[in-house]
């Protein structure tokens, strides 16, 4: 899977609980908060040009030194979700299981048999929807 237009794909409220999760509250959650309060974007048609401006709930801002930290944060509870799995069978290098592999915007899902892969693949797209 890759995740080509990762940051717009962050829904926001979501990002403000996984960093409670991890933590992250009082005035520093309130100071994160605040850079994106006023976030609003517009759009460009093809036929009918640029529209009005409009506030926008989802995606972390691009260019933003922080953007890269908070779409990591969004998936991290992705490997425990896959480790909850029964009946996956994922191949192991040097003794060490290896379920997915995640680099920049790229996730690969491995296991040994396709039924494996598909519990996977379902349990992405659970992860998904519930994040």
């Amino acid at each position: 899977m890759d995740f080509r237009k990762a940051f717009d794909i962050v829904p926001r409220d979501l990002l403000w609980q996984v960093l409670a999760e991890i933590g992250i509250m009082g005035q520093f959650m309130q100071c994160l908060q605040s850079m994106y309060n006023q976030d609003s974007v517009k759009v460009m048609h093809p036929i009918e040009g640029l529209s009005a401006r409009f506030s926008c709930g989802i995606r972390v801002k691009q260019g933003c030194p922080l953007s890269p930290l908070f779409f990591g944060l969004y998936p991290d509870g992705l490997e425990k979700h896959l480790d909850a799995l029964d009946g996956d069978t994922p191949p192991q290098l040097a003794d060490i299981v290896v379920k997915l592999l995640l680099y920049a915007d790229d996730l690969a899902l491995m296991s040994e048999t396709p039924q494996g892969l598909q519990k996977q693949i379902d349990a992405l797209s659970e992860f998904c929807v519930e994040r």
